[in-house]
């Protein structure tokens, strides 16, 4: 790949994942590889003439105003390349939308015993509790290091 190309598909993927974020779904783009690359990848690999197979198979990238993550493999685990307190505020308000959605609303409706749906919901919210410890525990990270840079 050329220094040229290169520039060429920085600047398509960028436009391309900054008029998805803006226009079309704010809330996050998602970049990825199976065995080619998505649409967005495609688009910017016809423009810059690169090869496709600079692209690493089974390989996903989030990307939102409040983070980039990225899992390298199939059924690998993301990893944070970028985060910001907003991202898990954000995920601390919708389990906890969703914690009061079990609780009022009949979700379970096809377990038929009551102490099993019980049983379940109790794991649901104790499964969701712990997903917002450990975001909580994030937060107080990314706190910590902008105390350090300061």
């Amino acid at each position: 790949m050329t220094e040229e190309q290169r520039a060429r598909f920085i600047e398509c993927l960028s436009y391309a994942v900054c008029v998805a974020l803006v226009i079309q779904d704010p809330r996050h783009v998602n970049l990825s590889v199976d065995y080619a690359p998505c649409c967005m990848l495609q688009t910017a690999v016809e423009w810059s003439e690169i090869s496709i197979n600079n692209f690493p198979w089974k390989t996903i990238m989030n990307i939102s105003e409040n983070h980039i993550e990225i899992s390298y493999g199939y059924g690998a685990p993301f990893e944070y390349l970028y985060v910001n307190e907003a991202y898990f505020q954000n995920k601390i308000r919708d389990i906890k939308d969703a914690i009061s959605t079990y609780e009022r609303d009949d979700k379970l409706f096809w377990i038929e015993n009551e102490d099993e749906k019980l049983k379940y919901k109790a794991k649901i919210k104790a499964d969701f509790e712990q997903c917002i410890k450990e975001y909580e525990s994030k937060i107080r990270e990314i706190e910590d290091r902008g105390k350090t840079t300061s």
